[in-house]
């Protein structure tokens, strides 16, 4: 009778304790302290609680506060299709981070050192998107064989999930709340798809689903593209070229894996450490367009531990801008433009505006 009672006590508890646990992907709370969504079984998710104050927990639950958080039930096969660190660790410094990581693309893809430090700056972007206002873009343009770089790429960003050829209902039907680094090979981009990214690139701003249904896609993207295409939705991303002559050997997936448990809980560490910290303010680079200063306030917000370090990298965007400053000036309605004024500051010419219009 008492070994009944006890089992009934022990299942009640149990009941109660799922009752109240609170499902989450990740929480940043007022006084710093942070959940984070780690590797844990080969089926199933665990959480990191961090925090400077007490000693750090993990587990398929954890709590903080009056509240128990759960890891979510993932499938099987999404959780195979992402990364998620172990653990965390020490990374030194911010520029050695930063340089340790342009290393791996200067000599695993032949990037030159400006590229490379380019995406190394993405990819640590990617592990504080959620603080942003603009979410971190990337466009690779080159053949089709540019997927490696894109597969290296993944072995740094947070919550990497590469998709081929995806439609825009495709994106639509992602489980949002994990908030990947989408990286998406997209040999055609159609008007929908341009639409829907530009339009989520911004942080507040959803997108209607079906039945009504609000969208949030806001989320870091990196589409490798053709040269054709890739004018259309770059203003705003970071723009690397691969030539063909730079094309590598495929990395296979053991190197991958090697790449991303070195790296993993280091930029694992750097989110702990900034994500709190994350301020987006305006870079003092009034001579850059308006997209190009957009960019360079992100990547600001994202090394303010090292400001001479934010300023040499918002310094690698300068060729970008210069190039968006020409098609600019290209463009048939700046032509238009031009004209207007200087006809309207002409000596032949003189506007003529009604005193009062009502």
């Amino acid at each position: 009778m008492l070994a009944i009672t006890q089992r009934a006590r022990a299942n009640r508890d149990v009941k109660d304790i799922r009752d109240n646990c609170v499902t989450t992907f990740g929480q940043v709370f007022a006084d710093g302290t942070m959940i984070e969504l780690v590797s844990g079984t080969a089926n199933q998710a665990n959480l990191l609680l961090y925090s400077n104050r007490t000693k750090h927990t993990s587990g398929p639950r954890v709590k903080y506060g009056s509240c128990i958080y759960e890891a979510p039930r993932l499938d099987p096969v999404l959780l195979g299709a992402t990364r998620l660190p172990r653990t965390f660790a020490e990374y030194g410094s911010l520029r050695d981070l930063v340089a340790k990581i342009a290393d791996q693309f200067r000599k695993l893809q032949n990037f030159a050192e400006q590229e490379s430090k380019l995406l190394a700056a993405f990819a640590l972007t990617t592990w504080v998107s959620d603080r942003l206002s603009l979410a971190p873009s990337l466009v690779i343009c080159g053949p089709d064989q540019a997927v490696n770089a894109m597969r290296l790429l993944s072995c740094f960003c947070r919550r990497p999930l590469m998709l081929g050829d995806v439609t825009a209902a495709g994106l639509r039907n992602l489980p949002l709340d994990l908030r990947f680094s989408l990286l998406l090979n997209q040999p055609v981009i159609t008007r929908g798809m341009r639409q829907m990214l530009g339009a989520s690139g911004h942080r507040g701003l959803y997108i209607v689903g079906n039945r009504g249904k609000l969208l949030d896609l806001f989320c870091p993207r990196v589409i490798l593209s053709a040269m054709d295409t890739i004018d259309d939705f770059s203003d705003q991303s970071i723009q690397v070229h691969v030539e063909p002559a730079q094309i590598s050997d495929t990395i296979d997936e053991r190197l991958q894996c090697e790449i991303a448990d070195e790296f993993q809980p280091q930029l694992l560490m750097y989110r702990l450490r900034n994500c709190a910290k994350i301020q987006v303010i305006g870079a003092d680079v009034l001579d850059l367009a308006i997209p190009t200063r957009q960019l360079a306030g992100n990547l600001a917000a994202c090394f303010a531990e090292d400001l001479e370090l934010a300023h040499e990298l918002i310094s690698l965007l300068r060729p970008q801008d210069q190039d968006l400053r020409a098609k600019q000036a290209g463009n048939i309605e700046c032509v238009i433009l031009k004209i207007i004024i200087g006809l309207i500051h002409g000596s032949r010419f003189r506007l003529s505006i009604p005193m009062k219009c009502r």
